[in-house]
């Protein structure tokens, strides 16, 4: 039992002092990440323009304008005011592949993944056709993600089954509505195995 109060406090103690320790944030970003990183032709659509800092990770800290130049607006550039580190532009369509982001640190470019609208329906088509010959739903799906992660990696197969694992697995998983969802179809489908083995229909 003393061991373990020990370790608990040394582990307080620890994440205190490099609370105490950590540099202040700057009041300039290193520069920005997009998401959704891909733009499907002439669709308008939200997207998510975060500051990161030096190491890519977010910096929350920023709060500023910036000015986005590369969607498709009547004014033209897009005068950004990010709070907490972020910027949400609703209902966008870029011009191009490429957004640039000026602020008073310097200039970032950032690119966007340029799909035909006819590609988005390809994943899920593929997954109920597949589901239909093969009578497997679970690769059906599977190969269904793997598409669409597939196009998002900018057609690298490699890349798009570690996203697979790495990003879109764990961030649905994570995400509490999408696991409620996940529990109760394993649950409705354990009951129906229930019934079935006991002679039900």
């Amino acid at each position: 039992m003393q061991n373990h109060l020990r370790f608990i406090t040394g582990l307080i103690l620890m994440c205190t002092a490099s609370r105490l320790t950590a540099l202040p944030a700057t009041d300039r970003p290193s520069g920005f990440r997009i998401e959704p990183h891909v733009m499907i032709s002439g669709i308008a659509s939200d997207y998510h323009i975060r500051a990161v800092d030096e190491n890519g990770l977010p910096d929350r800290e920023f709060d500023g304008q910036v000015l986005i130049s590369g969607f498709d607006t009547r004014d033209g550039d897009t005068l950004a005011v990010f709070t907490h580190g972020g910027f949400m532009i609703g209902q966008a369509v870029p011009a191009s592949g490429t957004l640039e982001c000026r602020w008073d640190g310097g200039r970032t470019t950032l690119h966007l993944i340029r799909l035909p609208w006819v590609l988005a329906f390809l994943p899920p088509l593929l997954a109920i056709l597949l589901a239909i010959l093969l009578r497997q739903v679970i690769i059906a799906l599977f190969v269904g993600i793997w598409a669409g992660a597939f196009m998002l990696a900018g057609y690298q197969p490699l890349e798009s089954l570690h996203s697979i694992l790495d990003h879109y697995l764990i961030d649905a998983l994570a995400h509490p509505d999408h696991a409620a969802i996940v529990i109760f179809s394993m649950t409705l489908g354990g009951m129906a195995g229930i019934i079935t083995r006991n002679g039900g229909t």
